[in-house]
């Protein structure tokens, strides 16, 4: 299984510093899992997913960033 606070921090290392309110929500969202029991955090990937979803375009992506993060999000990074 992927780790979530690690795939947050993969995700915020592509997101640009103006993206300043994602960036936040994603931070804020990694504390959340931190301090989660194991039996919450599907809930966590689902309310990652909802942050993404409302924050990038559907693909094609117009700027590099969000293909990447999107990318990673959907754990393509190693695939060709």
């Amino acid at each position: 299984m992927r780790n979530l606070v690690q795939v947050i921090d993969q995700m915020l290392g592509y997101i640009p510093s103006d993206e300043a309110v994602l960036t936040e929500t994603l931070k804020d969202k990694k504390d959340s899992v931190l301090y989660s029991s194991p039996e919450v955090i599907p809930y966590r990937w689902r309310e990652v997913a909802f942050i993404l979803f409302n924050y990038l375009d559907k693909p094609p992506f117009s700027e590099e960033w969000k293909k990447k993060v999107y990318n990673i999000w959907m754990d393509k990074e190693n695939q060709s």
